[in-house]
């Protein structure tokens, strides 16, 4: 479970009419993915105070994935609110596997309650991966018939890994015929 599977919203590929919010000057075709563009650049220069900038920048325009990314550079720099807060800004503007991001920290953070809500909400948005996850932390609850329930809905839209996932957990809780 990461960020790299959560769901990015699509470029808009809109051209602004006042001064490049990343870099200050008149635009050409300013889009979130130049936005990131500059980022990665300043990265790679070795300015991560300058990368930081300008994903700011970009994550004030609403580009969810800067928020997105920004919370990951909050959760390698170990500082977990501030990661929460960004995926939380990022929900609120519509990213849903934001949602799956949040649910991870909870669930790191010993919050499974926290984290099912989550998982939860982001399944009740279409993401059948993150019923999977809800079927694992349900049989590590103890929960088999809750885990084996959701292990069939996913194999009831196509995706037969969650009942091998179960089956693989309960093998090594000891249970091979489980």
């Amino acid at each position: 479970m990461s960020s790299e599977t959560s769901a990015r919203r699509p470029n808009s590929g809109a051209v602004t009419t006042g001064p490049s919010s990343c870099t200050g000057r008149p635009p050409t075709a300013e889009t979130p993915t130049r936005c990131r563009n500059l980022v990665e650049l300043r990265e790679r220069a070795g300015d991560q105070a300058g990368a930081e900038v300008l994903a700011v920048r970009a994550a004030d325009r609403g580009d969810t994935r800067a928020l997105t990314d920004l919370a990951e550079r909050r959760e390698r720099a170990g500082d977990r609110a501030g990661a929460e807060a960004l995926y939380q800004r990022a929900v609120d503007q519509g990213d849903t596997g934001a949602l799956w991001s949040l649910a991870v920290l909870r669930e790191r953070a010993g919050d499974s309650a926290g984290a099912e809500a989550l998982y939860r909400r982001a399944a009740d948005c279409g993401d059948t991966d993150v019923l999977r996850c809800l079927a694992i932390l349900r049989e590590r609850a103890g929960d088999r018939a809750g885990a084996e329930a959701l292990a069939v809905q996913v194999a009831d839209r196509g995706d037969t890994d969650a009942l091998t996932d179960l089956a693989v957990l309960r093998e090594r809780a000891g249970d091979p015929a489980g």
